[in-house]
């Protein structure tokens, strides 16, 4: 079967196929469109369910060199190699914030951090020691307030 051109006009398709998923780290073209989906999670990540996060959160860090992906088992860091266009290592991303898809954010200009919430405290994870360092305590100011949709500018 020929592989579709990448479509970049603003017509109307039908929807194709749905293209049989990949084991994790696989690459399938899009039936329509033409454009490459790569599979970041399965089976082998020991959980029912992973996903990324609605497009609000990043999933990329700075430098497209990391995904961040969520699961019921956990939240999980992916290596990734942009110009290759390949997964590296996974790892659990390590305790220290609230609920990651609500508190999270990559940090805009330092692929190495990214920024959390966790009551009303604001934490930056450090992705190279996989530590948190508090950055700022905000309870005083919002007593049992819980801090959640961390925005960054």
């Amino acid at each position: 079967m020929a592989q579709p051109s990448v479509k970049t006009d603003r017509g109307i398709y039908p929807v194709g196929a749905t293209p049989t998923q990949p084991a994790r780290g696989g690459v399938v073209t899009d039936p329509v469109f033409g454009t490459q989906v790569m599979r970041i999670t399965d089976s082998t990540d020991g959980s029912s369910w992973c996903q990324t996060a609605y497009s609000y959160w990043p999933t990329f860090n700075s430098n497209n060199t990391k995904i961040l992906a969520f699961c019921n088992a956990g939240t999980m860091i992916v290596d990734f190699d942009p110009v290759n266009f390949r997964l590296g290592s996974k790892f659990a991303a390590p305790s220290g914030v609230g609920s990651y898809e609500w508190g999270v954010k990559w940090s805009h200009n330092n692929p190495d951090f990214m920024y959390g919430v966790s009551g009303a405290l604001i934490k930056r994870l450090s992705i190279s020691s996989r530590t948190w360092t508090q950055l700022k305590d905000l309870s005083s100011r919002f007593p049992g307030q819980y801090l959640y949709q961390l925005s960054i500018s």
